[in-house]
Order: structure tokens, then C-alpha cells, then sequence
């Protein structure tokens, strides 16, 4: 191995291009959460008799997908509306508030991933298995608690990624109090 394959530059980035990084990762999820929408879903309901149904599947698939595009083509926009403007030579270099700021927006985005295909299939399992009745009124008491945990999820991940900096502000002012407690104790 090359001794300058070994070495690897070291770059520093701001807040904005390492949210925009993981809005391109969220995409790149979006878009391979779409396949079973396309295939997997499709085949199940065949077996059942239901290929009718399986607008549905497609929609579902083609609404994650033009989702992923925004986050794909526009990382860089996007961050700067979900994070304040900053010049490039305020590079990421572990400011307290920068760092709180960015990751309250990391988690925000990795919640928001986890909580929209559960919606998702609620939404898509009402459109197939219940077209004539109210698809929520059909479900027990288990699967209601499931969508009220996916909402609950849903509205915190929103807080945290369009939120993130005063809620950022709020974890360091109690983070350096504690902090600033423990020192003079």
C-alpha cells in the first residue's frame, strides 16, 4: 500500500456541509426503504389475491422517492435553512454550541427515519386492507399505541431538526451550568 493512500487529508467542514452530508445519507435511506414498495409489498398482496391494491404499494414507493430528491439535489439549501448561516471559516472545530446545535439535528433526522415508515405503512395498510370502513377505528389497542409512539417520535424529531438551535441553546446553558457546578464544588 502507497504511503499517500495512508495519509488522508484532513478537512474541515461547517455545521451546514456535515447536516448536508446526512441529509444525502437520508436520501440515500429514503430511496432503498422504497424497494419493498416496489417488489416485496407487490408480491405479498398477488399471493393474497389483491393486485389491485398495489397502486398503492407503487405510490408509496414513488412518495419516498420524490422525497429522496430534494434531500439528494439540495443538501447544501436545505442545511442552511435548518442551520444558521456561517462563514466557511467558521469551520466545525467542537464549539459547544455548533456541535449541540448539529447534533440535535443528526438525531432529529436519524428519529424523523425511523418514524416515517411506520407511518407510512399505517397509511398504506389503511388504503389496502380497509377501503370502505375508518382504518383506525379497525385497529386494536396495540397497533393505535404504535401510531401514537410514531406520532410522538414523528413531532420530536420535527422539533429537533427545525428547532435545533434554540433547543441547542437550552442543553448548553444546562450542560455548562452543571458543569460550571461541579468545578467550583
Amino acid at each position: 500500500m502507497r504511503a499517500s493512500a495512508l495519509h488522508r487529508p484532513c478537512i474541515d467542514m461547517t455545521p451546514q456541509q456535515l447536516l448536508g452530508v446526512a441529509l444525502r445519507l437520508l436520501a440515500l435511506w429514503l430511496v432503498l426503504s422504497a424497494v419493498r414498495y416496489f417488489f416485496a409489498i407487490p408480491m405479498a398482496l398477488a399471493q393474497y389475491d389483491m393486485e389491485e391494491r398495489t397502486v398503492y404499494s407503487y405510490a408509496t414507493g414513488i412518495a419516498y422517492i420524490v422525497a429522496a430528491l430534494p434531500l439528494w439535489f439540495f443538501p447544501m439549501w436545505l442545511a442552511g435553512k435548518l442551520l444558521p448561516k456561517t462563514r466557511f471559516e467558521h469551520r466545525l472545530n467542537l464549539q459547544p454550541l455548533e456541535a449541540i446545535r448539529v447534533g440535535c439535528a443528526l438525531i432529529g433526522l436519524w428519529v424523523f427515519a425511523s418514524a416515517v415508515p411506520n407511518l407510512a405503512w399505517f397509511f398504506f395498510r389503511a388504503l389496502i386492507f380497509n377501503p370502505a370502513t375508518s382504518a383506525f377505528n379497525a385497529l386494536d389497542a396495540g397497533a393505535k399505541l404504535d401510531i401514537a409512539v410514531a406520532l410522538f417520535e414523528l413531532g420530536v424529531a420535527l422539533v429537533l431538526i427545525f428547532r435545533a438551535g434554540p433547543f441547542a441553546s437550552m442543553v448548553e446553558g444546562v450542560a455548562f451550568k452543571s458543569a460550571h457546578h461541579d468545578q467550583s464544588c
